[in-house]
């Protein structure tokens, strides 16, 4: 009996080709189009340089078409991290039908210091008065982006989110900052990502902190700095600091460090010779050796000072 002969045919799958923007994917439009393309830095330089709406004098390509906008901000130091961590994707920039970029200049100026190639949405053949369109509409704050695409997923309610926001970020720009000096702890300068993976880290505490009612405690409790410390020592000893919480404004001794705690939130900036970056630094700085002499069960009889031990 013959057998019959199988035949395997291999087949090799070619790689998508990627499709780069163009000049003439730019000049050919006469009507509104748009198609996800890639951008190379060469093609980022040469539409920065030859097609920006209002060219800039501004360093490191940081080219803007808007006076309104601020020309020194961190947007595209943050657009630099998502490019470079994979975290981006793509939105619209916008070509009117005179071949000029008329939205998209600090995304563009983003792409080429990444070193990466990236995609955008490139619409094309828009009218030149897109201009007066653009940017009307209020972006969503901090707590609003971390509270829908984080905090909600994690049992938070959105009443909560602003605070659990200032908590996380501002404790994470304090204890990543080395020197902690106002200048390096402003120009921290995290990604959406970042702040997210210091929130995993300390869910439980600034869940805790954040739900804490202002209602019948002591002069000063919503303040970020003391919440910050509040919620760095429920991270270390859940109960010491449901401990401190319950001898705020009681009964205690003279020498306890609570005492002092519910002084330093009584303190007000414009009574002080600190800008407001600068006293958040000293508060909370005192809150936490305060927190440190409570959690080893000493008090305190002089100076309040700023060691961290915490």
């Amino acid at each position: 009996m013959l057998k019959e002969k199988t035949v395997t045919t291999i087949i090799k799958r070619r790689k998508a080709e990627k499709n780069y923007l163009t000049d003439e994917f730019i000049d050919s439009a006469e009507t509104d189009c748009s198609s996800i393309l890639w951008l190379n830095k060469k093609m980022g330089e040469k539409i920065l340089k030859d097609r920006n709406f209002t060219p800039s004098d501004l360093p490191d390509q940081q080219a803007t078409n808007r006076k309104l906008r601020s020309k020194k901000n961190k947007k595209v130091d943050l657009l630099i991290k998502d490019m470079q961590q994979g975290n981006w994707h793509p939105t619209t920039i916008i070509f009117s039908r005179d071949g000029l970029l008329r939205d998209g200049q600090h995304r563009i100026s983003a792409a080429i210091q990444s070193g990466v190639d990236v995609q955008f949405n490139v619409h094309v053949g828009a009218k030149a008065s897109i201009m007066s369109k653009l940017d009307r509409h209020k972006a969503r704050s901090a707590s609003e982006w971390l509270g829908l695409d984080y905090f909600q997923n994690k049992g938070l309610k959105p009443s909560y989110w602003s605070m659990a926001e200032k908590i996380a970020t501002r404790g994470m720009s304090f204890f990543e900052s080395k020197r902690k000096t106002k200048t390096e702890i402003q120009t921290h300068n995290p990604t959406d990502s970042e702040v997210a993976g210091y929130c995993d880290k300390k869910l439980e505490a600034i869940k805790w902190c954040s739900s804490l009612s202002a209602n019948k405690k002591p002069k000063g409790f919503s303040r970020y700095a003391w919440r910050v410390a509040l919620a760095e020592m429920y991270h270390k000893s859940p109960e010491k600091a449901l401990l401190l919480l319950h001898s705020l404004g009681g009964a205690t001794k003279a020498s306890c460090p609570s005492r002092q705690i519910v002084k330093i939130m009584a303190e007000q900036s414009k009574e002080s010779d600190l800008d407001h970056r600068d006293f958040f630094i000293d508060q909370l700085q005192r809150f936490f050796y305060c927190m440190d002499r409570f959690l080893n069960n000493k008090g305190i009889r002089g100076v309040v000072g700023k060691k961290n031990n915490l």
